[in-house]
């Protein structure tokens, strides 16, 4: 069932029936730009400059505060440095999904690793995490995002 969206057309007025891909001989070829309210979906090859044409289309951030980008495998300080090599606007939203990751889940496998290389066995590692709090919080970082992004308000823009 599809949900019809209704947007206010004071902010229709203000931004106009199209909003920018951040690449000026881009929108032209596509009569302005990407109509408001549609979806774009984009596949490339890895190494073909995606990361740098999915930040130039965060870029316009007329609304920084329903504009995000969501990285799987830049940093935070990656992202920062091409946004300010650019002068693109810096005061968006950015959610680095590899950063979060490691600090999640991979230093818990960390842990278990130097463990075992200060010679505990497996039942040792065991039988200590009995005895202290066991973080059992199954990581969902695709639900995450998918309820951030549908938390944003008309006329957001998220890249992922």
């Amino acid at each position: 069932m599809s949900k019809q969206m209704k947007f206010d057309s004071e902010d229709e007025e203000f931004f106009g029936s199209v909003g920018s891909f951040g690449v000026p001989k881009f929108d032209n070829a596509m009569h302005g730009g990407v109509p408001r309210g549609f979806l774009v979906v984009g596949f490339t090859e890895v190494g073909s400059g995606c990361e740098l044409f999915a930040k130039q289309f965060t870029s316009p951030a007329e609304e920084p505060d329903n504009t995000i980008l969501i990285s799987t495998n830049e940093s935070q300080l990656e992202i920062a440095r091409v946004f300010k090599k650019y002068n693109w606007p810096t005061d968006i939203a950015v959610r680095t999904l590899g950063e979060e990751y490691n600090a999640r889940v991979l230093e818990k496998e960390l842990l278990a690793s130097r463990y075992r290389l200060e010679g505990f066995k497996l039942p040792d590692i065991q039988r200590l995490a009995q005895t202290r709090f066991v973080d059992d919080d199954t990581q969902d970082f695709l639900t995450e995002m998918t309820n951030e992004v549908m938390a944003m308000g008309p006329y957001f823009r998220a890249v992922i």
